[in-house]
């Protein structure tokens, strides 16, 4: 209708001055409201500036004075998007670039519109991110410096609901780096307590728990990993938790099973969790080593010519040495078997000069209880053959001479016999075949000093 009245009215010879007052009133307010139709907020502006000097009619004061309002929220709006789409921090989740933020361009922006004040719903939510985001970049200046808390509390304070889609995005950049974070201090600290502490041989479990991993691996799920970092130690937890079960439930096996997957998968372990997998597999080898040696030193061989458990325990040896021996325990079984394994092959060959020298100065007791009981059966199989071998040559020395027609006594002596039986009653022997022996020595002794004495 207003455009239609225009055009007559131009159409039409005008007599009147008020008629062409009315006219010019009506031109400016048509090429308003047709910008306004249009979105053509520019033209709205210059419309509005040309018509500052014309005298236009009081009945369009309002409608003037309310487009005015529209303009001026609508530079309010084109000014706050534009400050808003800039000065972000860049980068990505856990490496985060803060020189790029720029916080003065939306001080301006948002004292301006304080000033001239918003009137659509649009302009106020615009106004209201802005000063969120104003809090935001504030609270990444001083990140490196003073740490995730102010940011952290920043955030917690804005409601996404009431901010304009322009600033969600930067503002859930802010979101997941303090989730990063806070994923990746949980990990580190759940990883780091209570975990199993000591060292090789003499592991400490007493305080050795999987909740703090439970928790964080729990909280890492929720909120997801956004970083290389925080899977790396999300992966680790999950792998370090179930070391800790299978180490409370002392099941080494499922345990030795799970480590030699990882080692064969080539599976990435965390920093901070490596030092515990490290003592663990250390554990687990030293373990295999203890377990593979007593093994072997407890079968005993049946017989002198029992190859299977000599040629075992030489297998067992070089499988502790190639693994390498960490623990005292691991240690000492090691130098027991490298022990044993000589006596067995010199007791196996009779070669009772090494058998004696090996045996020379060794305080049995100090070796591994299951060792004992080998050397000293091998220890009195040596004095046995050692008794043997002093009566043998007391008997054939320091007898009777001669012939039975003539029978020579001078060379009898007992010195021989008394020595070997000295011997027989140091050895405190059990053995039926040193008590057989003895009883020989005695009687030829008897023989020899009847025959001195003539009796």
């Amino acid at each position: 209708r207003l455009e239609s009245a225009v055009n007559t009215a131009v159409a039409s010879n005008l007599y009147t001055s008020e008629a062409e007052h009315y006219l010019s009133t009506c031109k400016v307010l048509l090429n308003l409201r047709s910008a306004v139709v249009n979105d053509n907020w520019k033209l709205v502006d210059q419309v509005l500036k040309d018509s500052r000097t014309i005298n236009l009619a009081d009945e369009v004061s309002e409608e003037i004075q309310c487009i005015q309002d529209l303009a001026d929220d609508k530079n309010l709006v084109f000014e706050l998007r534009d400050v808003l789409s800039i000065g972000m921090a860049k980068g990505t989740v856990g490496n985060i670039e803060i020189d790029t933020i720029d916080i003065a361009s939306l001080d301006t922006a948002i004292a301006h519109a304080t000033k001239v004040g918003c009137k659509t719903v649009e302009a106020k939510m615009l106004l209201d991110s802005a000063v969120s985001l104003r809090r935001i970049r504030a609270a990444w200046r001083v990140y490196y410096h003073d740490g995730i808390g102010e940011l952290r509390e920043t955030l917690k304070e804005i409601e996404m609901k009431n901010l304009d889609s322009i600033v969600k995005n930067e503002i859930m950049l802010a979101t997941d780096e303090v989730n990063n974070h806070d994923i990746c201090l949980k990990l580190e600290q759940a990883l780091l307590a209570n975990k199993v502490r000591g060292e090789v041989g003499q592991i400490h479990l007493n305080d050795v728990s999987t909740e703090e991993l439970t928790d964080a691996i729990a909280f890492t799920k929720r909120n997801g990993c956004k970083t290389k970092k925080a899977t790396l130690l999300f992966e680790t937890a999950k792998l370090m938790r179930g070391v800790r079960i299978d180490i409370l439930n002392d099941n080494w096996e499922a345990l030795d099973s799970m480590v030699e997957s990882v080692l064969q998968d080539d599976i990435a372990i965390s920093d901070v969790g490596r030092p515990e997998f490290d003592l663990v597999q250390e554990e687990i080898a030293d373990r295999k080593i203890c377990s593979t040696l007593t093994k072997a030193l407890s079968n005993i061989p049946s017989g002198v010519q029992d190859e299977k458990n000599l040629d075992e325990l030489s297998k067992a040896i070089d499988f502790s040495e190639k693994i390498g021996a960490t623990s005292a325990n691991s240690h000492r079984l090691l130098n027991a078997a490298n022990f044993v394994l000589e006596l067995r092959y010199a007791f196996a060959n009779a070669n009772w000069r090494k058998v004696g020298k090996l045996l020379t100065g060794v305080s049995i007791n100090l070796f591994p209880a299951n060792v004992q009981p080998e050397v000293y059966r091998i220890r009195d199989h040596l004095l046995e053959h050692t008794a043997r071998q002093k009566v043998v040559t007391s008997l054939k020395e320091g007898g009777l001479s001669g012939s039975s027609d003539d029978i020579d006594v001078s060379g009898i002596s007992t010195d021989g016999l008394d020595v070997s039986l000295r011997y027989i009653n140091a050895m405190s022997s059990e053995s039926e075949s040193i008590k057989y022996l003895e009883k020989i020595v005695v009687a030829v002794r008897r023989l020899r000093k009847a025959t001195l004495d003539r009796d």
